[in-house]
């Protein structure tokens, strides 16, 4: 499997904004993915690197820090802390998931039916994966918690982490009855979207 890559897009101006989107494959001059009013970090650990004005999720072994080649066949595998999210604007925004490639626009929805979670918690994260809130676009197991779009409100100056699931595993099925475990499942490209919570409350659904 290649990389996800990541790019982002905002406004320059005053810091206020009411949109922002974060494409996983537009590569942006205006300012690099650290430095945006939606900041994405990869310097959290080693599946994300910024290379020019985009960042990379690698899970393939490309990057230097890692010591495998990629994920483990028949086997669920959890990345957590992959990349930081900061809002760098001044208003609270709603951070929300999409897989641009989804055939009804990407707004909103990646893969319902698997193999890739998508999860976060408000700070860095070391226990049981079940303990993060999955995006609400993304499928999740169901033991895990619910998703909650209130908790994807970021406040300005305030971050969110951002942790990868890969169930690839036939015989658990995690995330249930007819749930693929197909790694060309995966999307290449994913997308990132922040609105102004004061002017959009939309889920993108």
């Amino acid at each position: 499997m290649g990389a996800l890559a990541a790019g982002s897009a905002a406004a320059v101006g005053t810091g206020a904004f009411t949109s922002v989107r974060a494409e996983r494959n537009i590569n942006v001059a205006v300012a690099g993915d650290n430095e945006a009013y939606l900041a994405l970090d990869a310097s959290v650990s080693d599946y994300a690197e910024e290379t020019g004005n985009t960042l990379e999720l690698q899970f393939d072994g490309s990057n230097s820090g890692q010591n495998g080649q990629g994920l483990n066949a028949n086997a669920d595998t959890t990345f957590q802390n992959v990349m930081r999210i900061e809002n760098q604007g001044t208003e609270t925004i709603r951070l929300q998931l999409a897989n641009d490639e989804a055939a009804a626009g990407g707004i909103g929805t990646i893969p319902s039916n698997g193999p890739m979670v998508v999860s976060f918690t408000d700070s860095e994260y070391s226990g049981a994966n079940s303990g993060t809130t999955p995006f609400a676009a993304s499928p999740a197991p169901s033991y895990w918690n619910s998703s909650d779009l209130n908790g994807q409100d970021i406040g300005p100056g305030d971050d969110l982490y951002v942790h990868f699931s890969f169930f690839l595993n036939d015989d658990v099925g995690s995330l249930g009855s007819g749930a693929s475990t197909d790694i060309t499942d995966v999307p290449d490209d994913i997308g990132f979207y922040a609105d102004d919570t004061t002017s959009n409350t939309s889920d993108f659904s």
